[in-house]
């Protein structure tokens, strides 16, 4: 916890006003990272940022960055399709159609992915949830062997996390909750909403974050709230802040709350 304080209260004196033309719910400020502590790297077309213990973690074009730090966590140039870290940390890259963990700072290419629709999520403990963005869309469980089948959606997939055993899905037109073994679970229709592109769970909280390229939503007991409007992107969540990758306006952003809740 008291690492985790240092990292937050460095941010907090690192960080620049965000842009003008961001809205937020009545309780919440936002912030964006200075220009010097951003990677010296290509911002990808579907940013990814993950949050560690021990920083924040960006995925660019051709290497993976610790925010703060001006050096990439690979030693050679690596052209990566997808990055996710497990709950318990471990990064994960996707470069030519395979996976693989970081060991040291060599990326190994590991596990052929399923189909080239295929991308990768953080799951519970040390494990990955593999999913599909053409319909009909699976999603896989996988413990570092084998992929196990939890559900095929008649619809893509546009994002995915995971609460405990359970994963988060979004569609199209829909959040859901997912378990193996049990029926899908409703938890939100998306009528009239931009497709969601994050999801992300509250580590202290337990409330479902999701987010489109433009908006970030508060969802809990059924029921969605607008907490920013004029940002999106990635969601990664920490104890105090939300932290979001917004390839649009290429930037990553503080999202606080000013007020308890």
């Amino acid at each position: 916890m008291r690492a985790l304080a240092l990292l937050l209260s460095f941010f907090w004196f690192a960080l620049a006003w965000a842009d003008e033309g961001i809205r937020l719910a009545p309780g919440f400020g936002v912030q964006k990272l200075s220009a010097a502590l951003m990677p010296n790297d290509v911002w990808p077309d579907a940013p990814v940022l993950c949050a560690r213990s021990d920083g924040l973690l960006f995925a660019g074009k051709s290497n993976l960055w610790r925010i703060g730090a001006h050096e990439g966590l690979l030693d050679a140039a690596v052209p990566i399709e997808g990055f996710a870290c497990s709950e318990a940390g471990t990064p994960v890259l996707v470069a030519a159609g395979r996976l693989g963990p970081l060991q040291g700072r060599l990326f190994v290419p590991r596990v052929p992915l399923p189909t080239p629709a295929t991308r990768i999520s953080g799951g519970a403990g040390d494990s990955l949830i593999l999913f599909e963005t053409s319909a009909p869309a699976r999603l896989f469980l996988f413990d570092g062997r084998q992929a196990q089948l939890v559900a095929t959606f008649t619809e893509p997939i546009t994002a995915v996390t995971h609460a405990g055993d359970f994963s988060i899905v979004a569609t199209p037109t829909a959040i859901w909750r997912v378990r193996p073994g049990e029926p899908l679970g409703l938890l939100l229709p998306l009528i009239e909403m931009k497709p969601v592109v994050s999801l992300a769970v509250h580590p202290r909280t337990a409330e479902i974050l999701f987010a489109s390229e433009d908006e970030i939503f508060l969802l809990d007991d059924g029921r969605a709230t607008q907490i920013a409007a004029g940002l999106g992107g990635t969601l990664a969540v920490m104890q105090d802040a939300i932290f979001v990758a917004d390839g649009k306006r290429k930037g990553i952003y503080r999202l606080f709350a000013t007020s308890v809740r």
